[in-house]
């Protein structure tokens, strides 16, 4: 099963999100960049996230930024999501098609570059995100990612960015994040395969003069 992007919320500052409707997503991602604290995603369905990896910045250790996802949520109308801080923005993005326990690979650095994953499957969902203070703007993201996402910083609301790519074949990826007024970045991926799994695909190979398949001959069984 393919995976399909349902829906987006995001706050600038603190607090909660306009009311969206999740209907069918089976995944959500989310995403929080804060400043001098760590604040957890709630939302009005009473799911529970799991966080990922937390980085810090490089020039600033306040600069925080860390993903949380939520597999097999409660979904429907009606959905807002609310993360609290003094200095904050978030983002949540809601998919279908993942597979039943979809985290992969995730990599973080104190960058415009989260550092190179490769997804272990084919068809994952990769999802990338931004964090920094200050003025900094995230405008835009390469490698062909879906930018769903863009928040600019000024006072009590943190910069952030987040997009998307639905990569059908497996290959490493580092996208670049371009962002003005960098101020202490902060950048994250994570991969999420997808249900029934992407494989890898079987080459027939010639034994004996014959097309043999997964044992299979064409035309008869393998010997």
């Amino acid at each position: 099963m393919a995976y399909a992007h349902i829906r987006t919320a995001s706050k600038a500052g603190t607090g909660t999100t306009s009311a969206v409707d999740t209907t069918g997503a089976d995944l959500i991602v989310a995403f929080v960049a804060s400043y001098n604290d760590t604040p957890t995603p709630t939302d009005s369905k009473g799911n529970t996230y799991t966080a990922l990896t937390l980085r810090s910045g490089g020039s600033d250790a306040n600069v925080k930024g860390r993903m949380f996802f939520c597999a097999a949520p409660t979904v429907g109308t009606g959905h807002t999501f609310t993360t609290s801080s003094s200095a904050v923005s978030s983002a949540y993005l809601a998919f279908s098609g993942s597979a039943a326990s979809p985290l992969d690979q995730q990599s973080t650095a104190a960058a415009t570059q989260p550092g190179s994953v490769t997804p272990t499957e084919n068809d994952e969902l990769l999802v990338c995100c931004y964090g920094d203070a200050s003025s900094a703007n995230p405008t835009a993201i390469n490698s062909s990612f879906t930018l769903e996402v863009t928040i600019a910083g000024q006072s009590s609301i943190q910069p952030l960015g987040a997009a998307y790519l639905i990569q059908t074949s497996s290959a490493a990826v580092n996208p670049t994040w371009t962002v003005s007024n960098i101020y202490s970045a902060v950048s994250c991926i994570a991969t999420f395969k997808a249900a029934g799994g992407g494989g890898v695909s079987v080459r027939p190979r010639l034994m004996s003069g014959r097309l043999v398949n997964k044992g299979l001959l064409l035309g008869g069984l393998a010997s």
